[in-house]
């Protein structure tokens, strides 16, 4: 997805940053003891972090002290705050990002960088109140679509009984051990990577935001809404691209007369449509494909209609195909996006 390689280079300005938009976002997650990012919050002891075994060979730290000499771990300076909203988090010395909670949205006033996070209930409604407002009415929160608005945990609140993991960790400054900044404590820092590892195996679901929601009202949210996934990745495909992408499910259909509704299906693609064009988004979320808007209308007809034999019979009447030439068309496409 070249263009949108080109915008997040404007957003971020350095990897150092583009890489703590990821960790906020709960991006870069990798399996086992061992922690890809880890953020220190200033007063916290990184040289424990170390000590501990959280930091797998090419991690990322962010501590406001440099821990010492290891070439296996990329090491950013950070200062201020980000538990609070209000909080200023200055990343490298030279980037300020503003730490803000959901319910400030309607007000935001973007200086910069900044990373909107659910920091209570209230939050959490609200988030899902603009989630139904898109998938019913297509009336997204503008402030989520612009480029240098990211928002937090976006795994955890898409999916709060997925199986945590030590991807990214939050070290509190008096050593408690989290996997994000409003998640639950799950060990000393000092425990070690056993401990962590033995305590995240014990949750039953994803703590990232446990000290902030109810972990029944996260699990609620996202049952009763099983597009919640594909509302996030369209947040951040608009994100990406601008405000006037509209998305498939979304307030917008390419094909008139189908179902309104969102799609539940996480394996259909996205299907949106930007400056005129029709694009379909890779699986990966990663990547952009152009459409014709025949091609787009297909691939919607299928996610939608989703049983194979109801879509194969409504595409093959559509596009005047046989049920086999419909069944093949999909293939192909499915194999071109994945």
């Amino acid at each position: 997805m070249a263009a949108t390689a080109a915008v997040d280079s404007v957003l971020h300005g350095s990897e150092e940053a583009a890489r703590l938009c990821a960790w906020f976002a709960g991006g870069g997650a990798v399996g086992g003891p061992s922690s890809q990012d880890v953020l220190v919050e200033p007063g916290g002891d990184p040289s424990a972090v170390v000590s501990a075994g959280l930091l797998a060979p090419g991690a990322w730290l962010f501590a406001a002290d440099a821990p010492g000499s290891h070439p296996e771990v990329f090491q950013v300076a950070i200062d201020g705050g980000l538990e609070h909203p209000g909080d200023e988090l200055v990343v490298a010395d030279e980037l300020c990002v503003q730490i803000l909670c959901y319910c400030s949205l309607p007000r935001l006033s973007i200086a910069g960088p900044t990373v909107v996070r659910i920091a209570c209930a209230e939050d959490h409604a609200a988030f899902l109140a603009d989630a139904d407002r898109a998938a019913y009415d297509g009336v997204w929160a503008a402030a989520l679509a612009h480029i240098a608005v990211q928002l937090a945990d976006v795994g955890t609140l898409a999916a709060p009984d997925r199986s945590p993991d030590a991807g990214r960790l939050y070290v509190t400054a008096d050593g408690m051990v989290r996997t994000g900044v409003g998640g639950s404590d799950l060990a000393r820092v000092e425990d070690g990577a056993d401990a962590v590892a033995a305590a995240l195996a014990a949750q039953g679901g994803d703590p990232a935001l446990d000290a902030a929601v109810e972990r029944s009202a996260l699990l609620t949210g996202a049952a009763l809404r099983p597009w919640l996934g594909r509302y996030l990745q369209a947040v951040e495909v608009r994100r990406r691209l601008g405000g006037d992408t509209a998305v498939s499910g979304f307030g917008m259909r390419f094909t008139p007369g189908l179902p309104t509704a969102p799609v539940d299906d996480p394996t259909a693609p996205i299907l949106i449509e930007h400056a005129g064009t029709a694009y379909a988004v890779g699986l990966d979320g990663s990547r952009l494909f152009r459409l014709e808007r025949d091609a787009a209308r297909l691939l919607e007809v299928y996610a939608v209609l989703s049983g194979d034999g109801h879509a194969t019979a409504e595409a093959a009447r559509l596009f005047d195909l046989s049920p086999a030439q419909a069944r093949e068309l999909h293939r192909s496409l499915i194999d071109r996006i994945g």
